[in-house]
C-alpha cells in the first residue's frame, strides 16, 4: 500500500516557517513524524526510503526541516536539542490539527541527533506520542529526560557503528526505563552496517527494544570527570579560565599539592629542622586552602560539583594518583616545570604527568583562544581509537571542527625502483591514510563533530606543526603513542615535539 498521495505542506508557528512533505496511504493507521539528524532534512535519501516503507505497511509519514534555512547554518542550533524538541511538538500539534491525520496515533522516529530530540519530546508531553525508533541515534543528548520516558522505544544502531552501539547500550541499561512484560526487550548484533546502515552485504543493525516502567536514572551517559591541579602561578589561572571551553564536568576535583622542602641543615638539631619543617607545612597548607577558596571562587558557572581537595607529597606522582583513584577523563593544568627555554622535561611535574598520568592531559602554557577549530593528527588505529574514546566524551562546550591529519614520511622502497613507480607507491599510499582518515571522520560525525580530513607526505613534527599554523587552529590533540614497561616515562617524540613548537595549546590524549 503506497502512498495514494504526496503533499508538500508548510507549518507556520511564531514567525517561522517550516517545510514538510507528507505522505498518505488511502486508509493510514498512524501517522510516523520524523527527527533528522545533524545537517539533514526531508530530503534526506535515507529517510525518504524509511518513509515509502512504512507508507507502504499503511503509515501517514511527515518528512519535516526542523530548523530554517538560516538556522540550519546555525551550528549551535543543529545541535540545539530544546529547541528540536520544540520543532517536533510543533509537527505533533499540527498532525492532530490537520484534517487527513487529525486522530491518528504518532509516533517518531529519530537519526542521529535527531532521536536525541524525539525522546526529549515524548518525555515532554508522554499523551503525544505512541511509539519511538531510534536509528544510530544519540539518546545521551535527551539528557535528563531520557528517564521519562514512557513510550514504546526501538534502539537501531549498525553493528560497525562503535561509539553510538556503546551509546545505546548505555541508555537501554540504565537510563531508559525497564521492561515490561507485553514488551520484552532484546538486544542483538549482526555484523556490517555503520551509522547511516550502509555496510558488507548481509550487514544488519544491533537491535535494542524497551518499554515502559518507570524506573529512576541511575547514571549518565558519558560521564566527564576532570582534575583541576593548581598551584598559584599564572598558568594555573589559565588552566581555570580554559574550563568555560570545557563542557560541564560531571565531577569537578580542584587539588592543591602542598611539597613542602626539608631543611638542608646537616648541623640542625633535629628537633629544631623538624619544628621548622612542620611550621613551614603548616603555613604553606594554609596558604593552600585559601588558594582552593580563591580558585573555586573563579570558577564558571556551568563548572558542576567540585570537590576540592589539598594533599601532602610528590605534586606529579599526586596529581597521577588522584587522576588514577578518581578515574578521571581530563587532566587540566598550568605548564608547571616549563621555562622561558624550551627545555626538556624529564623530571618536571608537567612533563612527569603527561607521561605517566592514565587520562587525556591538557597542560596549559599560554591562554587557550576560542575553540572552534581542532587539528587532529593520527599515527594509527590505535591514535584513532584512543582519540574517539575521549571525544566520545563530547568534552567541549560549543560544537568544534575536527581537522583530520594523517602524515607519511617520504621514504621509498628499500627495492630498487624508478621515480614513476615510486610516485605511484607514494600516491597508493597517500590514498589509503585518507581512507583511514575519513573513516575516522565518519564516526567523529555520527557524535556530532563537523570535520576535514587531509593525508600528507612529510616529517609527522614538520607536517603537523605547518598545517596547525597555515589553519589557525585553536587547539591540536596528539596522541602520547602506546607505551609499555619502562618507555610509559618517555612521552613520544612527536607529542614532544608538537608540545613545545605548536602555535597554540595542545591536548595529549591517552
Amino acid at each position: 500500500m503506497e502512498a495514494e498521495s504526496i503533499f508538500q505542506v508548510r507549518i507556520s508557528h511564531d514567525g517561522i516557517t517550516l517545510d514538510g512533505i507528507l505522505g498518505l496511504p488511502a486508509h493510514p493507521r498512524g501517522v510516523i513524524a520524523f527527527a533528522h539528524g545533524s545537517g539533514s532534512g526531508r530530503f534526506s535519501p535515507r529517510n525518504q526510503f524509511v518513509a515509502r516503507h512504512l507508507e507502504t505497511g499503511g503509515f501517514a509519514t511527515l518528512l519535516m526541516d526542523l530548523l530554517t534555512p538560516d538556522e540550519a547554518d546555525d551550528r549551535r542550533k543543529v545541535f540545539d536539542i530544546d529547541l528540536l524538541a520544540d520543532r517536533l511538538l510543533l509537527a505533533e500539534r499540527w498532525l492532530q490539527a490537520h484534517r487527513q491525520t487529525a486522530g491518528l496515533r504518532v509516533g517518531y522516529f529519530g537519526a542521529s541527533t535527531g532521536a536525541g530530540a524525539a525522546l526529549q519530546a515524548a518525555a515532554r508531553e508522554p499523551q503525544a506520542v505512541g511509539a519511538i525508533v531510534s536509528r544510530g541515534g544519540r539518546p545521551d543528548l535527551a539528557g535528563p529526560y531520557l528517564s521519562r520516558v514512557t513510550a514504546p522505544t526501538l534502539l537501531l544502531v549498525g553493528g560497525d557503528d562503535g561509539p553510538v552501539i556503546e551509546m545505546n547500550q548505555d541508555a537501554h541499561a540504565t537510563d531508559l526505563p525497564e521492561r515490561a512484560g507485553d514488551c520484552p526487550g532484546s538486544q542483538s548484533f549482526i555484523r556490517g552496517t555503520g551509522h547511516v546502515g550502509a555496510g558488507r552485504p548481509g550487514g544488519a543493525p544491533l537491535v535494542s527494544a524497551v518499554s515502559p516502567a518507570g524506573r529512576a536514572r541511575s547514571k549518565g551517559v558519558s560521564i566527564m570527570k576532570v582534575l583541576l591541579a593548581v598551584d598559584g602561578s599564572d598558568h594555573s589561572y589559565e588552566a581555570v579560565r580554559a574550563l568555560k571551553y570545557l563542557r560541564r564536568p560531571d565531577e569537578l576535583t580542584l587539588l592543591h599539592v602542598v611539597d613542602a622542602p626539608r631543611p638542608a641543615y646537616p648541623m640542625m638539631v633535629p628537633e629544631v629542622a623538624q619544628e621548622l619543617y612542620s611550621q613551614l607545612e603548616r603555613s604553606m597548607k594554609e596558604d593552600g586552602e585559601q588558594l582552593l577558596t580563591r580558585i573555586h571562587s573563579l570558577l564558571p558557572p556551568h563548572s558542576g560539583p567540585v570537590t576540592k581537595q589539598l594533599a601532602l607529597g610528590s605534586p606529579a606522582e599526586t596529581i597521577v594518583a588522584t587522576a588514577e583513584s578518581r578515574h578521571v577523563d581530563l587532566i587540566l593544568m598550568g605548564a608547571r616545570g616549563l621555562g622561558p627555554v624550551k627545555e626538556r622535561l624529564l623530571g618536571s611535574v608537567s612533563h612527569r604527568v603527561l607521561s605517566l598520568a592514565p587520562c587525556a592531559k591538557l597542560i596549559l602554557q599560554g591562554s587557550l583562544r576560542d575553540l572552534k577549530q581542532v587539528l587532529l593528527p593520527l599515527e594509527g588505529q590505535s591514535d584513532a581509537e584512543a582519540a574517539l574514546r575521549f571525544l566520545r566524551k563530547q568534552p567541549f562546550h560549543e560544537p568544534v571542527n575536527i581537522n583530520l591529519l594523517a602524515v607519511l614520511p617520504p621514504t621509498r622502497p628499500p627495492w630498487p625502483v624508478d621515480d614513476s613507480a615510486a610516485e605511484k607507491l607514494e600516491t597508493q599510499a597517500l590514498r589509503h591514510a585518507r581512507d583511514f582518515v575519513d573513516g575516522v571522520a565518519t564516526e567523529l560525525r555520527t557524535l556530532g563533530y563537523t570535520t576535514r580530513s587531509a593525508s600528507v607526505l612529510g616529517t609527522p613534527v614538520t607536517m603537523i606543526l605547518h598545517e596547525a599554523e597555515k589553519m589557525g587552529v585553536d587547539l591540536v590533540m596528539v596522541g602520547s603513542r602506546a607505551r609499555q614497561g619502562i618507555t610509559r616515562f618517555v612521552l613520544g617524540s612527536v607529542s614532544h615535539a608538537v608540545l613545545h613548537r605548536a602555535p597554540c595549546q595542545v591536548l595529549v590524549f591517552e
